[in-house]
């Protein structure tokens, strides 16, 4: 005789976001949207100032406090969120370029390495994951402010130094928290450490020519020259170049859009020549 399936399907339940779940949503993703949007088509400077403040500061710290448990504020994840949206009002009314790299940079670097060293925990529990994510995504985004513009710089051998001893260290950080008892083969283990490495130097590299820029308060030589030639650079970042005889060299640096365009070829123009806080030569248009 056939057996007979006696048991009950499985009823799976689709668990829907709540109609709070929804408003919040729609604040924290579109209050932003709405403000960014008002800061870029108003004529008012001092508007759109706070417009961008309020849209880049405010749904981190809000998300956390709708969504996180209450632990009067006692963790490092809720101190760092709070601490971004503060830094981001700075930014708006800041006027020093230097100082608003350095607290882009500290902030960045004190985030990624708590995050590094929380990254096995946050996936154990509900709140820290949200927190992590949210840490994450400030973390990203202070990084981003940090490398929008470039500074042109020689190198010299002390910033390649930093830029491997940098490399090396956030590899083996990244390695020991993240990737040491991740069940991978060696050769997935190995192509990730390279991978992590080279973009780790990259980005110490980076941030050596912009320390290099920001902590170097010496007067800078001043050069008479004309413009040998002019050049586009277009993608992602568009990149406007001059490329001038130099103190006997040929030498290629970056100006700004306005500059481009009001010198023409074989104009008379002056460069600074800064000597570095690191040592590294770099050249700023006198404008």
């Amino acid at each position: 005789m056939k057996a007979r399936y006696t048991g009950r399907r499985k009823r799976y339940k689709v668990k829907l976001w709540s109609t709070r779940d929804i408003i919040n949503g729609v604040i924290l993703l579109g209050g932003p949207v709405v403000l960014m949007i008002l800061g870029l088509i108003s004529e008012n400077v001092l508007f759109s100032r706070f417009a961008f403040s309020i849209a880049f500061s405010f749904p981190a710290p809000i998300a956390r406090h709708l969504y996180g448990e209450k632990n009067d504020g006692k963790d490092l994840y809720s101190v760092l969120i709070y601490i971004y949206a503060v830094c981001i009002w700075l930014f708006c009314f800041l006027p020093w370029k230097k100082v608003t790299y350095l607290i882009s940079l500290s902030y960045s670097v004190a985030c990624g390495a708590y995050l590094i060293y929380k990254v096995r925990e946050f996936k154990t529990k509900n709140d820290e994951s949200l927190n992590f994510w949210l840490l994450l995504i400030s973390d990203v985004f202070m990084l981003l402010i940090s490398m929008v513009f470039s500074v042109t710089t020689e190198i010299n051998a002390l910033g390649i130094i930093l830029a491997v001893v940098g490399g090396a260290a956030i590899t083996f950080a990244i390695v020991y928290f993240a990737l040491r008892k991740a069940e991978m083969g060696l050769w997935k283990n190995v192509g990730y450490s390279v991978l992590i490495f080279v973009l780790a130097a990259m980005f110490c590299l980076s941030s050596a020519e912009k320390i290099n820029w920001a902590l170097d308060f010496s007067k800078p030589a001043e050069y008479s020259t004309r413009i040998r030639e002019k050049e586009k650079h277009t993608g992602k970042n568009t990149r406007y170049l001059f490329t001038a005889y130099i103190d006997g060299k040929l030498v290629e640096f970056e100006v700004g859009a306005d500059s481009y365009d009001k010198y023409a070829e074989g104009a008379g123009i002056t460069v600074n020549v800064h000597r570095g806080a690191l040592g590294m030569t770099y050249y700023t248009l006198k404008d």
